[in-house]
């Protein structure tokens, strides 16, 4: 071979190497996003975030594609699932679990304002069902509510499955009670990410710069609506006021206080049967519909003992006292029969004991 041939297989030689190493840097320029892409996403992520009411972004199909999609992404997302026609679900309370879910991220948002240049970054994100099907599939989503963490190293396709690593969930049993709180959200956050939420502030009337004006109008409101009451003829009538304490006394003696604050329901359907059930036959529990059929009749009891107390002795007629008489005491002694027998039906004891003793 002649040195010019020679020469030319070196130049070829260098020509394909040269290529080569041009195909490789498209190919790694193509497989990893550019710095400036990466910032662009983040301050679209910030823009986003700035512009959400409570700073959760509501997520669709495109833009997690866009935000969630790809590896080595500089910012964690945090993403709260949910489905519109479940919100009305009791026992999965996703109404306040999303309230919850926004305090937090509205704290992170107003404590952390001040940061956008720090790492990492943390953005809070919410995908309903119906928006996002195609996701929750990859997911593999199939009971909610579903909280996790997407970290920036995990690999996301533009198809096929998400796999997320058990620990980037919450689970209920890590949590001392349910629904989980703003702070639970908080804790998870900061267990996952390294990153401090800061104190939770939730909306309050007392934070408000019209409080001090609402709360003078309100006490002067109640001064003037006081005032013209006490002064009232109405209020100087006397049957008003024992109805009143009728009404105090019948609501105590039924347990009203009792079930506001427990919660407890009047009455529940029967399962096997269907038919609506009043009274538990159990000595500590009792609804709402048996506490107050249970305080009427210890009312009615009440008023017919006070009756023959009080009111038969001021008829003049001693015929008249006596039917009165008679009629209050079948009175007294049927409310009695009944309340005896319901308490019978709930303890087993017996109405026997009661009439030998």
């Amino acid at each position: 071979m002649t040195s010019s041939g020679v020469t030319r297989s070196l130049l070829a030689l260098l020509l394909l190497a040269c290529g080569a190493g041009l195909g490789t840097d498209a190919k790694l320029k193509r497989s990893e996003p550019s710095l400036g892409d990466r910032e662009n996403k983040v301050y679209e992520l910030q823009h986003l975030q700035e512009a959400a009411k409570d700073g959760v972004i509501q997520f669709d199909d495109q833009l997690f594609s866009n935000y969630a999609g790809g590896r080595n992404r500089p910012y964690s997302l945090v993403f709260f699932l949910t489905a519109a026609h479940l919100l009305n679900k009791p026992n999965l309370h996703l109404r306040d679990l999303r309230a919850e879910f926004g305090f937090m991220a509205d704290s992170y948002r107003k404590h952390h304002a001040g940061d956008a240049d720090a790492d990492p970054k943390l953005f809070f994100a919410e995908m309903e069902f119906m928006a996002n099907q195609q996701v929750f599939q990859r997911l593999g989503i199939n009971s909610l509510p579903h909280v996790f963490r997407l970290p920036p190293s995990t690999n996301v396709g533009k198809d096929g499955t998400i796999k997320l690593k058990d620990d980037d969930a919450m689970k209920h049993g890590d949590y001392s009670k349910y629904p989980w709180t703003a702070d639970d959200f908080a804790s998870f956050v900061l267990e996952k990410t390294g990153i401090p939420v800061g104190p939770i502030e939730r909306p309050s009337l007392f934070k408000s710069p019209l409080f001090p004006f609402l709360a003078l109008g309100f006490l002067g409101s109640a001064a003037y609506i006081g005032y013209n009451l006490y002064y009232a003829a109405f209020m100087k009538n006397l049957i008003i006021w024992v109805l009143g304490c009728l009404f105090v006394y019948w609501f105590s003696v039924s347990g009203g206080m009792h079930n506001i604050i427990r919660g407890v329901p009047m009455a529940y359907p029967d399962p096997e049967s269907g038919k609506l059930v009043m009274f538990m036959n159990q000595g500590q529990s009792q609804l709402g519909a048996e506490g107050f059929i249970m305080g009427s009749l210890y009312t009615t009891c009440g008023l017919a003992a006070a009756a023959i107390t009080y009111l038969c002795p001021k008829l003049k007629d001693p015929g008249q006292q006596r039917i009165a008489c008679y009629v209050l005491l079948v009175t007294t002694l049927w409310c009695v029969t009944k309340i005896v027998s319901v308490y019978t039906w709930k303890t087993g004891y017996h109405l026997r004991w009661y009439l030998m003793r």
